[in-house]
């Protein structure tokens, strides 16, 4: 497993430069996309201030509103809660993304279809965690992405698509993370439960290159 280099026309992109850009996904952004924003930016906050833009959008987004109630109180378990209101994903949001990250099959492939050209940065949550939970796990993986930690995480999104053969899901509803919205306490739990081994694997990712 080789990293792919940024090519020149890379480098001049106003993507190669700090910060990396990370967008969530999901329909009403008010649930499981702005949960998964404010955890993997308090977690990457923590590890490398100032070098990660996160933020998140919905495809049909309930504009304008703040997460749910069930929604905070999950977050709250593990970060504190920051202010939020919900927007609409649209196409002129999806050029300056260094990586887009669905909470389902669905939100991907409605992400491509608003913007084919970021079908090469875009995946959902949990296909990209396998991919880099079997990165970090590979030998020569810190000589292969060692340096500048935008410039890594850029590395990081070339190279995962490489690894899509040997992180396929078992089935194809664990690429998806369960809609909570308008359902009970448990179904939140759920949620949290499905997209928190991802998250962790991205933090394990930065952290490895922090020892």
């Amino acid at each position: 497993m080789t990293a792919v280099e940024p090519t020149e026309a890379e480098t001049a992109d106003p993507r190669s430069r700090t910060p990396f850009r990370i967008l969530m996904v999901c329909t009403g952004n008010v649930c499981r996309s702005p949960v998964a924003e404010q955890v993997l930016r308090a977690w990457l906050d923590e590890l490398s201030p100032d070098t990660f833009e996160i933020r998140s959008a919905g495809t049909r987004a309930l504009t304008g509103s703040a997460m749910t109630r069930l929604a905070v109180r999950q977050l709250a378990a593990i970060t504190e809660p920051g202010t939020f209101t919900a927007r609409q994903l649209t196409a002129d949001l999806l050029p300056a993304q260094d990586l887009v990250l669905g909470m389902t099959r669905g939100h991907r492939s409605e992400i491509v279809q608003l913007h084919p050209g970021v079908l090469r940065r875009t995946f959902t949550l949990r296909e990209f965690g396998r991919m880099v939970q079997h990165l970090n796990s590979t030998a020569g993986c810190r000589e292969l992405f060692e340096g500048e930690t935008a410039t890594r995480w850029r590395r990081l999104v070339s190279s995962a698509p490489a690894v899509r053969p040997e992180t396929l899901a078992d089935g194809e509803q664990d690429d998806d993370i369960v809609d909570p919205y308008h359902r009970p306490a448990d179904a939140y739990a759920q949620m949290l439960s499905e997209m928190l081994p991802a998250l962790q694997a991205l933090r394990a990712f930065e952290a490895s290159f922090r020892n």
